[in-house]
């Protein structure tokens, strides 16, 4: 069966699709109409928003300012959260209890240490969002993000959960959800989430795959992450040490060796085994501790593939001049 939605004036194809049908299931099926007509039409509204005000409809100043601040943080290139944060700051000079300001702004705070540390600020501004806007979805988005970097991952799961009551068909809180529930120890339910992230967004933004990865990795599935993430055009610190926990577990020490290097160089740091345990968004000790232990397996590796004992206690910049595999 092909389904298709178009806009009758102008004529404009929205979205559609092809689908094998059962009998058995027709009631799912028209649900996962619905819902993927839903995230289309949320993913083009956000487009258009983004695009501007059009002649016909000016925007205020602050929702100018919160919009361009959203186009350069979705641009994910280096520099961009922190000037997507001075235009949600310039915002809420103007309007103090803007909703989409705090929540962006909060969002905007937590991407620039890469989710990694705990930011009252931004769980400060997340709340402010939600006070002004309950009815916003993407407001419970940004408190659930910022909880999580708490450490307060029970709270987050709610929220995000509240979030995705609000808009069943946000494939990006999926994505967030699917995250929480691996930090919760529950890898399993979290693919089920990001599946219907990549159902509902096709294209998805890079970071969806990294998350993807994470819960991958967690259930010991490491040709999956290698697939997944050996062609990420923008790993940060985190993804190089997936990568070369994969790498260990198939005795690639090469591999391992050029990963870990980048792994430091992109952290900043030689020691990575303490910027794992750095990480608040843990709330399952079992799985904090398998994440160290593979990268602890790799730093192992390292070490004999090298012969220098204590290899992750050189300096940040020091990598190995090791040739990539030939492809």
């Amino acid at each position: 069966l092909t389904v298709r939605l178009s806009e009758v004036d102008p004529d404009r194809h929205i979205w559609g699709e092809s689908l094998v049908v059962s009998p058995l299931n027709a009631r799912d099926f028209l649900a996962r109409i619905a819902l993927s007509i839903a995230g289309r039409l949320t993913l083009i509204l956000e487009r258009q928003a983004e695009l501007g005000p059009s002649p016909t409809r000016p925007l205020p100043l602050t929702d100018i300012l919160v919009t361009r601040g959203m186009v350069e943080m979705r641009s994910y290139t280096p520099g961009s959260n922190e000037a997507a944060s001075a235009l949600f700051e310039e915002a809420l000079v103007l309007e103090p209890e803007h909703a989409m300001a705090h929540a962006c702004l909060a969002m905007a705070r937590l991407a620039r240490q890469n989710f990694r540390l705990p930011d009252p600020d931004a769980l400060r501004h997340a709340r402010q969002a939600v006070r002004r806007a309950p009815e916003d979805s993407r407001c419970f988005r940004a408190l659930g993000l910022a909880e999580a970097c708490m450490g307060d991952l029970a709270a987050a799961e709610a929220s995000l959960r509240h979030a995705l009551d609000l808009n069943p068909a946000d494939a990006d809180t999926m994505s967030i959800l699917g995250f929480v529930m691996t930090s919760r120890g529950k890898a399993a339910e979290a693919l089920a989430w990001f599946d219907r992230a990549f159902f509902l967004n096709p294209v998805p933004p890079d970071w969806y795959r990294q998350d993807y990865a994470i819960a991958l990795l967690a259930l010991d599935r490491y040709d999956d992450v290698l697939g997944l993430l050996r062609v990420h055009p923008r790993l940060k610190e985190f993804g190089e040490m997936r990568l070369a926990a994969c790498h260990a577990v198939r005795g690639e020490a090469a591999e391992v060796c050029r990963r870990l290097a980048l792994a430091r160089d992109k952290a900043g740091t030689s020691d990575l085994l303490a910027l794992i345990d750095s990480i608040s968004y843990y709330d399952d000790p079992a799985s904090k501790q398998h994440f160290r232990d593979q990268v602890a397996l790799a730093l192992t590796m390292e070490a004999s593939f090298l012969g220098v004992a204590g290899r992750n206690s050189l300096p940040a910049g020091q990598g190995y001049s090791i040739a990539p595999p030939t492809v």
